[in-house]
């Protein structure tokens, strides 16, 4: 008899089996759908850092260029102010800062 036990499972044995089968996949299933969804959000936040770069890079330039095209004044013999220079670059070194830009939470 006790060989019979041994070789044969019983039906509760075999509902026991099942049900852990179950909640081992129910588990597996949860743990994929978290996995995704920390993903996707890390997808968002890197999608929003690079807009956020290209939108400062375009802010930088576009001060570089008025700073070039605006303060360079020439004097009558077409020599440029040095003066005007400095001032020129002191006010694009402000311009490529981005301490002043929003950050993105981390």
């Amino acid at each position: 008899m006790d060989y019979f036990l041994k070789v044969v499972p019983l039906a509760s044995d075999l509902k026991n089996k099942r049900k852990k089968a179950e909640k081992k996949a129910e588990r597996k299933e949860r743990e994929i759908e978290k996995l995704s969804t920390k993903h996707e959000k890390y997808e968002n936040e890197t999608r929003a850092s690079a807009l956020m770069t290209t939108i400062s890079m375009i802010y930088i330039s576009v001060c570089q260029h008025l700073l070039e095209t605006f303060f360079k004044r020439k004097d009558r013999a077409g020599n440029t102010d040095r003066k005007d220079i400095q001032t020129a670059r002191q006010i694009r070194r402000h311009a490529n800062r981005t301490d002043y830009l929003p950050r993105l939470p981390e």
